[in-house]
């Protein structure tokens, strides 16, 4: 399946790195790298991210870390938005988050749930198709991806369908948050989201960028001979008068 945008929703880092690990992570966008909910995401598309921006909310951790009394305690892990720099990141991966949701471009969304049992999946499948629901209204045009980890079972893998949820039932060893514990599953679902991939490029456009760069190595050329026929004689001038001040 081919699409144009990716972009993770949570609900941890495994999933932003998941995408990354596959070369599908072209940008960032709010959710990457921290943890979330599916009532925290349509609360921050409805609020505008007003509070998810609001320093006032945000508890300092560490240098790297920092929680937020509305939405989670250790919300950001990787980055400290009461460092200028970091909450600078976030204001453009917000802005970036909303122009994706108003874009009419196929678009994947990733959720990722780990470590978990098979008894919890029925409750979340439940709340993920009301989360899908609310979420339609705030964009169009795409595929939400559902991943459910369960450990301690050998590793295997099926899909359900349900509209535009693909649910993936994946069974492999503990996630540390980011990765799997065994670097072979790792690479085993990394193997299954061959199914997705950026959608391929017009030829047209190939052929059209391909003529672009040939014209800018030929202007460079040009350039560069323009400047060194224009500039010898100069030098050779130089040179002459240098030697004749040393003679003297």
């Amino acid at each position: 399946m081919e699409f144009e945008h990716f972009c993770s929703l949570g609900t941890l880092c495994h999933s932003s790195l998941l995408l990354k690990r596959n070369k599908l992570k072209k940008c960032s966008y709010p959710f990457d790298w921290i943890y979330s909910n599916g009532d925290n995401i349509l609360h921050c598309i409805k609020n505008g991210f007003k509070i998810f921006l609001d320093e006032t909310y945000y508890i300092n951790i560490n240098d790297n870390k920092c929680g937020h009394s509305y939405y989670h305690e250790k919300m950001f892990n990787h980055h400290n938005p009461l460092k200028k720099e970091d909450y600078n990141y976030y204001v453009r991966c917000v802005e970036r988050f909303k122009t994706l949701l108003k874009c009419n471009k196929r678009k994947l969304f990733v959720m990722m749930y780990v470590n978990m049992k098979q008894d919890d999946i029925k409750n979340i499948n439940k709340n993920m198709i009301k989360f899908n629901k609310r979420f339609s209204k705030h964009t169009t045009n795409y595929i939400l991806l559902v991943i459910y980890h369960i450990t301690n079972k050998e590793k295997n893998h099926y899909f359900e369908y349900n509209d535009n949820i693909h649910i993936l039932y994946l069974y492999s060893s503990s996630s540390d948050g980011l990765q799997f514990d065994n670097e072979d599953d790792n690479l085993y679902l990394d193997n299954i989201m061959l199914k997705y991939k950026f959608k391929d490029i017009p030829i047209e456009l190939n052929i059209f960028q391909l003529i672009i760069t040939q014209i800018k190595k030929q202007i460079i050329k040009i350039h560069y001979h323009y400047q060194t026929h224009f500039l010898s004689p100069i030098f050779q001038l130089m040179n002459i008068q240098r030697h004749e001040i040393q003679k003297s």
